[in-house]
């Protein structure tokens, strides 16, 4: 980053999953929240255009009605959905204090060839 110029970053590295995160809280809390933590901080002095995050409708918790909406409250019910809520909170407070242009994206079960293996369509 040092060595490049780059108008728009997308960071949806992460840690994913709620079932281990309930095994390896500490692994989801490092790579999730001091991960995304780190890339704000190494990002907060440079002129970058648009800065997509990650985020995930686990932060809804369980949800009964659907579609749901993006102002429905958030109910986090699990550590993963947790580090994602406050990605979400410190992307924001990253947006006001430095004046980022901060998006966040919360993807609702992303499958493909890349994907987890317990979904159906893996």
């Amino acid at each position: 980053m040092s060595k490049n110029k780059f108008n728009y970053i997308f960071h949806f590295a992460a840690q994913a999953g709620v079932r281990y995160s309930k095994i390896n809280p500490h692994k989801y809390t490092t790579t999730n929240i001091i991960g995304t933590l780190n890339l704000l901080n190494s990002l907060k002095n440079k002129n970058i255009e648009k800065i997509f995050l990650a985020s995930s409708s686990s932060v809804y918790g369980d949800s009964k009605k659907f579609p749901i909406k993006e102002n429905t409250k958030l109910k986090p019910i699990n550590h993963y959905a947790y580090t994602k809520k406050i990605n979400e909170d410190m992307g924001y407070a990253f947006s006001k204090i430095y004046n980022l242009n901060i998006y966040m994206l919360r993807f609702f079960t992303v499958y493909g060839k890349w994907g987890r293996p317990d979904i159906f369509f893996f």
